[in-house]
């Protein structure tokens, strides 16, 4: 016995087990047994789910922690551009103390920010990269213009001496460093109710930024005049009022943080109308800057202004860990609870299921085989299976409606029927027919209509009235018939000049291709002349002394029928007609006469790859069988006026008069000599009866004779 109908005998076994009325201490020993491992079970998960928010609180102090001292080293790479912009101008010495100090700062909390994320291998490049630029800044730029500075050197400062580009590729690197810790913040805050501790964390080391900015920017217009900077001073300062107002209303219950944003304000106004706003007016005037900047406590100011930035930092980090410490011991406590009540309710769960448990599994094992085998008919079978409400709302879809109309489940369930079967007044039909079959016209997606046949059932479950619909995608079976069509249209064409024309467009039609095409063949002396007949949606177009070499039909012609899918004008790169109307696919079949000699080419060609090439090719048959005995009987009527205009002037020659008549006597040609002696003319004479052309009297008698032609017929 193999191992899985020992566990088919061991799983009947257990169920007979349950089902019996003995054993009843046994099983509620069990039953003890089930809820011991599932109270286990549960104090197991949520613990693991306490250890999974514990990680994810690690991971988010971590991220705010690299985002903060990314922000921190920022600040401090804008510090020194400000303090070196302001050296340059003033020459005062307490902005290179000012400009080291930061330097300082800045590399002790970039060693800080590189063991912090010593993990991340792509923001370890970024913080590599980081360390490379500011030192080239440092001694391409800041350096030599200090010491130029110093040694009282006459330099145009430009915002390229500057190091702009290198400044530009810095943030970038810094902003990529802060998206990363950004992105990370939120990932870890999804779903849950972010604090204003937090959105204040994000926000305040924005505020340092647009603070520095200003600050540089108005020191680099100094410097240098460029409206680049003035643009961005007046961006920062717009800036700035839009963050200092979002950081308002997010500290509007804390007296002493609104206390120190009023601060932050007062201080940088103070600036902007004391010394920012006079020196860029003076710069713009030309007037004297240092006149203008010698009454203005710019460095003090400022630095009160980033102090008290720092203190408002501080202070709301002090309050997120307060937050965070709560947030900690709710969410132990709510662990707890919810683990006791789980206990308690699996309690209930267990004594409640006990009594139910016989009658339930046997109903329930009966349900299930009973819908696992419908969902497996629904599911194999080739056609599509919906169920709609009496509105016409579908309820659900099989696999194989999926497949036909190009929509998932999810979007036809609970939409109207219409989406898919847009046919008017369907369900008016539907509740009105109740049951039977109807044709209609299905919709794919991208609204691409195709025939169906709907059968409709009614049913009803729980008293409400619903409905079942088979559908059948019947294009292929339209094509037939269509294709059917075409092909009795074409062969039953009349015959005449008109016939080929004809017969190509019912061709194009029946394999519904862009082009359907005859290439007939005719010999002169010792070339073969061709001519070529195209169809295109009904417009006909003719080309004559065409060239058959390097082209398709030449190789059609030598060795019978061919079909190119797809590409085929790589395999024809020359041939002018491909080129011209974009062929992709072509297919075709030789036109042969009785003695099996080829007259012409038929066939197909499309802009787009060719399918069902089986069908095109027994289709090809019957219209070139067709195409081929009209081009055979067209080149015998041909022959046949050649030789009789050759017999007429062969007539015409003779000497003597001669007339020609039909076996009822009427005359059909005369010659020259005719005419003179009978004094009718051949337009006059034909189809007059002989007797009264040509009367033939006794040499003796002079009597007219008896018609000569009755009696020889």
């Amino acid at each position: 016995m193999s191992l899985f109908a020992k566990q088919i005998r061991a799983v009947n076994q257990l169920r007979g087990w349950l089902a019996a009325e003995n054993c009843f201490y046994a099983k509620l020993l069990c039953a003890a047994l089930v809820s011991v491992l599932a109270i286990a079970g549960l104090a197991t998960f949520f613990i693991w789910m306490a250890y999974g928010e514990q990680k994810e609180d690690v991971s988010r102090n971590h991220a705010l922690e690299t985002l903060r001292m990314a922000n921190s080293i920022e600040n401090d790479f804008d510090g020194m551009e400000t303090s070196l912009r302001a050296y340059l101008f003033t020459r005062d010495a307490s902005y290179i103390e000012t400009f080291e100090r930061r330097k300082d700062f800045m590399n002790s909390r970039i060693e800080e920010l590189d063991r912090l994320i010593s993990g991340e291998s792509l923001q370890g490049k970024r913080i590599v990269q980081l360390k490379r630029n500011i030192d080239l800044w440092y001694h391409q730029v800041a350096k030599p213009e200090i010491q130029k500075t110093a040694q009282n050197q006459v330099v145009e400062i430009t915002t390229a001496s500057l190091g702009k580009s290198i400044i530009d590729e810095t943030h970038s690197i810094f902003e990529n460093i802060q998206q990363t810790a950004r992105v990370s913040l939120d990932g870890l805050w999804a779903g849950r109710q972010a604090n204003l501790a937090y959105e204040a964390l994000i926000f305040i080391p924005k505020l340092k930024s647009v603070v520095s900015e200003m600050e540089k920017s108005q020191w680099g217009f100094l410097l240098t005049g460029d409206r680049i900077f003035l643009d961005t001073y007046k961006r920062s300062v717009g800036e700035f009022y839009n963050l200092h107002g979002y950081l308002s209303v997010i500290e509007a219950g804390s007296k002493s943080q609104l206390a120190i944003l009023g601060k932050v304000r007062g201080g940088l106004e103070y600036w902007l109308t004391q010394t920012a706003q006079p020196g860029i007016l003076a710069k713009q005037e030309g007037r004297n800057l240092e006149a203008t900047l010698s009454h203005s406590s710019t460095k003090e100011t400022m630095d009160n202004v980033h102090v008290a930035i720092g203190q408002l930092e501080r202070n709301e980090v002090n309050l997120f860990g307060k937050l965070n410490f709560q947030a900690k011991l709710q969410r132990i406590a709510k662990t707890c609870g919810l683990a006791v009540i789980c206990v308690l309710a699996t309690l209930f769960l267990i004594a409640s299921s006990w009594y139910s448990f016989k009658a339930y599994t046997r109903h329930l094992g009966k349900v299930e085989s009973a819908e696992e085998e419908t969902r497996s008919i629904i599911a194999t079978v080739a056609d599509g299976i919906i169920t709609l409400s009496d509105q016409g709302i579908v309820l659900s879809v099989n696999p194989a409606t999926e497949k036909m109309f190009g929509f998932k489940a999810k979007e036809i369930v609970g939409h109207s029927v219409t989406k898919i079967i847009p046919q008017r007044l369907f369900v008016h039909d539907m509740t009105t027919l109740g049951r039977g079959t109807m044709m209609a016209v299905g919709q794919r997606q991208n609204y691409y209509p195709f025939p169906i046949e709907l059968s409709i059932s009614e049913m009803k479950i729980s008293g409400r009235k619903s409905y079942v619909a088979l559908i059948r995608d019947i294009t292929e079976h339209k094509r037939t018939e269509e294709t059917l069509r075409h092909i009795g249209m074409g062969v039953s064409a009349a015959t005449g000049k008109e016939f080929v024309r004809s017969l190509v467009k019912q061709l194009s039609k029946a394999l519904q291709s862009d082009f359907a095409f005859v290439v007939e063949t005719i010999k002169k002396g010792d070339e073969n002349v061709c001519s070529l007949v195209i169809a295109e949606q009904g417009n006909i177009r003719a080309k004559t002394n065409y060239r058959l070499a390097g082209t398709p039909f030449e190789e059609v012609l030598k060795k019978g029928f061919r079909a190119y899918t797809d590409d085929v004008r790589t395999h024809y790169p020359n041939d002018e007609v491909l080129t011209e109307l974009g062929i992709q696919s072509f297919v075709a079949t030789p036109l042969v006469d009785y003695h099996g000699r080829a007259v012409g080419v038929m066939g197909v060609f499309d802009r787009k790859p060719m399918e069902n090439i089986e069908v095109a090719e027994s289709t090809l048959q019957i219209f070139a069988a067709r195409a081929a005995a009209e081009i055979e009987r067209q080149r015998f009527e041909d022959d046949l006026g050649a030789e009789k205009e050759r017999l007429a002037v062969t007539l015409r020659s003779i000497g003597d008069g001669f007339i020609t008549t039909d076996v009822d006597g009427r005359v059909l040609m005369l010659n020259n000599v005719a005419e003179k002696l009978t004094g009718w003319m051949q337009e006059a004479a034909v189809g007059q009866p002989l007797v009264d052309v040509f009367t033939i009297c006794n040499e003796r008698t002079r009597k007219p004779v008896h018609n000569a032609v009755e009696r020889i017929i």
